[in-house]
């Protein structure tokens, strides 16, 4: 369930991620803009890849266009995985994080979802 999800939804895997670690909402503050900014953030960039790559039928050049809103949420993905590991202090660096996201996305979201989830230690 959750790596079909990391597939097709994972604008929504990223956002409940960030919502578990209080990445939205920095301080304990509800701040409606910074939320919103990263709600877009998280959003639109992968339903506007596949719309402008649909697009593409009609003007050429859309395509293009659609690799750099991807280069952007592979940022946004990057984004988000260093500030899991700075809340769940793991090692790792930027680089492995922003190329997690650049060669698959839906591996690097599974992987956070599954490390926000609550586990018990026995």
């Amino acid at each position: 369930s959750m790596c079909l999800q990391s597939v097709f939804i994972p604008c929504w895997l990223q956002y409940k991620n960030g919502k578990k670690i209080g990445m939205y909402g920095k301080s304990g503050k509800e701040n409606y803009c910074d939320n919103l900014l990263w709600i877009i953030c998280v959003f639109i960039p992968p339903i506007l890849f596949i719309v402008l790559h649909i697009c593409e039928i009609l003007v050429d050049g859309l395509a293009y266009l659609a690799w750099v809103v991807y280069v952007f949420w592979v940022f946004v993905g990057g984004v988000h995985r260093i500030k899991m590991r700075e809340y769940y202090h793991l090692k790792g660096n930027a680089i492995i994080d922003v190329t997690a996201y650049c060669l698959c996305y839906c591996f690097a979201v599974s992987q956070e979802t599954a490390q926000c989830e609550p586990t018990v230690l026995l």
